[in-house]
């Protein structure tokens, strides 16, 4: 069977469709086949057409904080394929964030940090960010440990 793999914990680029063995559910299991799968993508920069090519026929594509160009593409892709693509912005209700914030001091989940830029290079944090490129968060310190009250 065809399934989506990874080694390693990272951006949608660590994610490859390989072939795997079909899996055979134990007595207190219950094996779901699945025929349409939804990729979910808040990525800045990651590839459009890879995580369409993943999706089983019929999937679903749901990309948020969409460019221009890639709500152009959802349009596009779900006129002309057997795939849907929506767009849709992240909310940031206050039930949400209070989630979110219990989340990370469970350690639930943490942040993937891309690059730490001081602030005398504000600049160039901004322009990583305007790239597109960068896998996660972008921090700038405001003082170095030694200045910091």
């Amino acid at each position: 069977m065809r399934a989506i793999t990874y080694a390693r914990y990272g951006p949608p680029d660590v994610l490859e469709l390989a072939e795997v063995a079909t899996p055979v559910a134990k007595d207190d299991e219950v094996l779901i086949r699945v025929r349409a799968a939804e990729a979910t993508n808040m990525v800045p920069g990651s590839s459009f057409s890879a995580c369409i090519n993943a999706l089983r026929p019929q999937g679903r594509y749901l990309a948020g904080n969409a460019r221009l160009s890639t709500m152009l593409r959802c349009v596009w892709t779900t006129r002309f394929t057997d795939k849907t693509c929506r767009v849709a912005p992240a909310r940031e209700t206050t039930e949400a964030l209070r989630a979110l914030t219990q989340m990370i001091e469970d350690e639930t989940i943490g942040s993937i940090v891309d690059a730490f830029y001081p602030m005398q290079q504000a600049v160039a944090a901004h322009r990583r960010v305007d790239t597109e490129q960068r896998v996660g968060a972008i921090v700038i310190a405001i003082a170095d440990d030694g200045d910091a009250a």
